[in-house]
């Protein structure tokens, strides 16, 4: 098919010189999520052009944030991370937040807990031994991701962390909303968000987030 070959130059030229294709339906090929319904105010025609904004949202894919990977993160055991190049010439690695079950799988499926600390602080220690107990006894992968907000490195209180990414706009805490204070995402294997949990409703119950969290995972095996 002559108009085939001519379409498929066309795109790969494109790509090759690193462009990229428009999106038809931005709200739906970004957007997706589960039971999403449309809005009693908005005419059904306009549901396929609509623009997308991107948020954390249960059900809903975590939107791109191009992160960078920090120290103490154990990246050598994750070989499916997908760097991003050309990006830090003092050679950092950077990544996407898309699909990060995905990129931190090694054998079975994986879970994804993420702290959005929201700041430049330490960790809540009340997660950190929540995570490290989901961990340990949950029964399924479950890999551990801190998100910090800084230009430092993060100090060794990171390092029961299985990955450190710094967003330094907080462009990932800015679409959740828990009011700027930390909170906890639970991202499903295949990469939507199973829950958002606000780290304030705790405080230093421990035992409460892990079961919260637990649950959510439990739900969805």
């Amino acid at each position: 098919n002559p108009h085939a070959r001519l379409v498929t130059r066309n795109v790969r030229k494109i790509l090759e010189q690193g462009g990229g294709l428009p999106l038809l339906f931005p709200k739906f090929e970004l957007g997706f999520g589960y039971g999403e319904k449309a809005s009693e105010n908005e005419e059904e025609w306009t549901q396929d052009s609509m623009g997308y904004t991107p948020q954390i949202k249960v059900g809903h894919l975590l939107p791109h944030v191009e992160l960078q990977v920090m120290n103490y993160s154990k990246q050598d055991f994750f070989p499916n991370l997908q760097k991003i190049k050309n990006r830090d010439p003092n050679g950092g690695v950077h990544i996407s937040s898309c699909d990060l079950p995905a990129q931190l799988r090694i054998d079975d499926p994986c879970f994804v807990v993420m702290l959005l600390s929201g700041s430049e602080g330490e960790p809540p220690k009340l997660v950190c031994d929540a995570f490290e107990t989901v961990k340990s006894e949950c029964g399924v992968h479950v890999a551990s991701v801190a998100v910090v907000c800084t230009d430092k490195q993060p100090t060794p209180t990171f390092s029961s962390f299985d990955l450190i990414v710094n967003d330094v706009e907080r462009n990932l805490s800015k679409m959740v909303d828990t009011d700027d204070g930390p909170a906890v995402i639970v991202l499903r294997p295949d990469g939507h968000v199973e829950s958002v949990i606000p780290i304030t409703d705790f405080q230093a119950q421990e035992s409460n987030l892990t079961n919260i969290i637990t649950e959510f995972i439990k739900q969805t095996v």
